[in-house]
């Protein structure tokens, strides 16, 4: 029996042992703190949906009591009344103008039941682009027939699904109730605005992934949250429901694990520290079995060597993918001083702190106005230079003083040209087309795993004028960045993929007044439009990474040729001129791959991808340097060891090794 092989070195055995003992632990321990944060992670976030519902059924329950307390008004003003219509309608009016919420209210009697000689009978208020005004909804309808008043009449209170009320021109929410009043059947009506709801449900916050939904007892949905609407498998999701008081609605909430991301630098740090330590423990291990094999020589312990060094190599590139598979589906964490507007709660909460804080500090009281912004193509002209064209528009109010127009200051070229004009008795609506080239500073230190933000930003066309553009959210039917709000559907960017659009305010400070007396230089805040792109990872790579790969392989080929073996040297044509010739010509293909890439990027500092490129550098001038050496008369060891053994065993560990140190210092 073949005698089994001891390690020469006994104590660096037990040493590397303890070692690896230890990073075992230490995944451990890592592995399962990281479980318990996701786990926390996750409970936050259901702890979150519950106190969202709670709040949201709050809130939907004051609307519905405000509908119902309109309503019991409405009936005591029929009750008091001497049966006369203009003491009636009088009526409405001052219970629709008590009530903001209210978008109409009216009552409505049964055949006969208001005038033996009127058939019918059902004055209303209504809220409308004119202000307050008188209706009568007999003139048009009998609405004898509809479903809510004969629901009403036989006495259920009836909360109608959203409709699109031709009274208002808008989408309301209606109540019905019926009673009997002076002998007659009455049914009184009030009609919510719609948008109140759905503004409960948007001010919710669920995540990319959460959603809500209210629905009626026939699962009518009456209003849903703007959000991504993904689907939920059941066991990665938390759903919770509640109903409605006095309603025969329930609102849904789900939250989903997707939205239990522990926080950007935390997930990407976990990721690293377990990647190194499992790398570190493979590493110890491959030693250890290594100096078991001590000094042997036969062909077993070659196959060993050979096999420990595909599978260092390979763990390392499997380590540089899982760094990349991160870095590719998690947005880097923004650093801004900019509070990001995704709902309209949002944009009430800045404009309320903002009047306040013009109070506190006795600055003039600015007005906001309305401006939406529409992308129709985006496209990099050079490194630090963006050509985009659109759509803007603004809305002003009736009687508005304000100037028409804004201003993009950080455009290097703009093209302005009015759309269309458009009128209400409460509003006009101006919109412009607009072709701009913005220069901007992009980074490019992660390239190509990079991801960049490109912004618009917006002055009023009077800077001196304390007036505050403000995001036109009522335009956009989801707020949500992922969906791209203001985003064409099918826009191209070449070599980039737009992953979230949203607008933001940044407090701006100038140390000049422009010479405008009436400019302030405080820091005040500025409306950008942001788009977040991410570059397609395929074409980069494709382009920059397969050529140094393909060069390592062929300088890797080469080193396989060493021999001083005559019958392989003969074969193979081993000389160290023809390495070094070979070197030279891979040395200039790569220089100016890596000058035009530079170039094209206009990059400041080093990139990523260029640290591959000075690796390689490295690596040619080292198998140079080997073949140099290898071929001389003086004896070395570590290159002479069974013939240039260890740089072809070592090669792809300490190349592939190498990348993954300079992957995981990029990364972190």
């Amino acid at each position: 029996m073949k005698p089994r092989v001891r390690s020469r070195y006994p104590c660096l055995f037990a040493a590397l042992l303890l070692v690896a003992l230890a990073l075992a632990v230490a995944i451990g321990r890592e592995a399962t703190e990281y479980a318990r944060a996701r786990q926390a992670a996750w409970q936050a976030v259901i702890d979150k949906t519950d106190a969202e519902i709670k709040h949201a059924v709050d809130e939907l329950e004051r609307l519905i009591l405000t509908g119902e307390q309109a309503a019991g008004e409405t009936a005591a003003l029929v009750r008091s009344s001497s049966m006369s219509a203009d003491h009636i309608s009088e009526g409405l009016r001052k219970i629709v103008a008590r009530y903001p919420e209210v978008m109409a209210a009216g009552v409505a009697f049964d055949r006969y039941g208001f005038d033996p000689e009127r058939r019918l009978f059902a004055p209303f208020a209504v809220r409308g682009d004119a202000g307050l005004r008188a209706a009568q909804l007999d003139d048009d309808l009998d609405y004898t027939r509809s479903e809510w008043f004969l629901r009403a009449s036989a006495g259920q209170s009836v909360w109608q699904p959203p409709r699109h009320n031709e009274m208002t021109n808008t989408v309301t929410v209606d109540f019905a109730a019926g009673d009997r009043i002076h002998g007659a059947v009455v049914v009184v009506h009030i009609s919510l605005n719609a948008k109140d709801i759905q503004s409960v449900l948007e001010r919710a916050r669920l995540g990319g992934s959460g959603r809500a939904t209210l629905v009626s007892d026939g699962e009518q949905i009456i209003a849903e949250h703007p959000g991504r609407q993904t689907r939920c498998i059941d066991a990665s999701c938390h759903r919770v429901t509640r109903s409605i008081a006095n309603t025969t609605w329930t609102l849904t909430m789900t939250a989903d694990r997707r939205d239990a991301m522990l926080p950007e630098p935390l997930a990407r740090q976990t990721t690293l520290e377990l990647t190194n330590l499992f790398l570190c423990l493979l590493v110890t291990v491959a030693a250890l079995h290594l100096l078991q094999l001590g000094a042997a020589t036969d062909q077993r312990a070659n196959s060993k060597l050979w096999a420990w060094s595909i599978v260092i190599s390979l763990s390392f590139m499997i380590g540089i993918g899982v760094i990349w598979s991160f870095a590719l589906s998690v947005e880097p964490a923004r650093v801004s001083p900019g509070r990001v507007i995704t709902s309209r709660g949002a944009l009430e909460d800045f404009q309320r702190q903002t009047l306040i804080a013009a109070v506190r500090d006795h600055r003039p009281i600015p007005q906001f106005l309305p401006t939406g912004v529409f992308i129709k193509s985006m496209e990099f002209v050079s490194a630090n230079n963006v050509a985009v064209t659109g759509y803007i528009w603004q809305r002003f109010k009736a009687g508005s003083k304000i100037s028409e127009g804004f201003s993009l200051p950080e455009a290097e070229s703009v093209e302005i040209e009015e759309a269309y004009r458009r009128q209400t008795p409460t509003a006009t609506t101006v919109g412009w087309t607009f072709r701009v080239t913005l220069r901007q500073s992009f980074g490019y230190g992660r390239f190509p795993l990079d991801w960049e933000s490109v912004w618009i930003r917006l002055w009023p066309k009077e800077i001196d004028q304390h007036i505050l553009l403000a995001p036109d959210l009522e335009d956009y039917p989801s707020l949500a960045g992922a969906a791209l709000p203001g985003i064409e559907r099918d826009i191209v960017i070449g070599g980039w993929t737009p992953r979230r659009a949203f607008f933001e305010y940044r407090d701006n400070a100038y140390n000049t007044k422009f010479g405008l007396p009436s400019r302030l230089i405080d820091a005040h805040p500025e409306l950008y439009f942001n788009l977040i792109i991410q570059r397609t990872f395929l074409d980069a790579f494709v382009s920059q990474m397969t050529p140094i790969i393909l060069v390592l392989v062929l300088i890797f080929a080469m080193q396989m040729t060493v021999t001083r073996e005559a019958k392989n040297k003969d074969l193979v044509g081993f000389t160290a001129s023809t390495i070094i010739t070979t070197c030279a010509a891979l040395f200039f293909a790569v220089l100016l791959s890596h000058i035009e890439l530079r170039s094209a990027l206009a990059a400041k500092r080093v990139f990523y991808v260029e640290y591959f490129y000075f690796l390689t550098y490295l690596i040619i001038l080292l198998a140079c340097v080997n073949s140099i050496l290898f071929t001389s008369d003086r004896e070395i060891r570590s290159i002479h060891y069974r013939d240039n053994l260890l740089p072809k065993l070592f090669y792809w560990p300490l190349v592939a090794g190498a990348m993954y140190a300079i992957t995981a210092a990029v990364f972190s």
